[in-house]
């Protein structure tokens, strides 16, 4: 039985992570048997988690886009300045 609840909590985010040792794993199955109030905890755990993973690709998703938009942006803002410099 695990009586350390920060235990099971690391326990769990190496599971989700793909780093959980046999030994984890184990621990973690035995805890999830122990009581439905334990399954319904992780079946939280990891909905937050999955939710929390998703977001983070959508943020660098928009990241690469704001940064792909602003050096066009630049370029732009060159040719302008490139033209009117050769107007001159």
């Amino acid at each position: 039985m695990i009586n350390n609840k920060l235990n099971i909590d690391e326990i769990i985010i190496r599971y989700l992570d793909g780093t959980a040792t046999d030994s984890d794993k184990e621990q973690l199955l035995t805890w999830l048997k122990e009581s439905d109030k334990n399954l319904h905890s992780y079946s939280e755990f990891r909905d937050v988690w999955f939710a929390s993973q998703s977001n983070s690709s959508v943020h660098s998703d928009m990241e690469k886009a704001l940064k792909r938009l602003e050096k066009r942006i630049k370029g732009k803002e060159s040719e302008k300045k490139n033209k009117y410099s050769l107007s001159l």
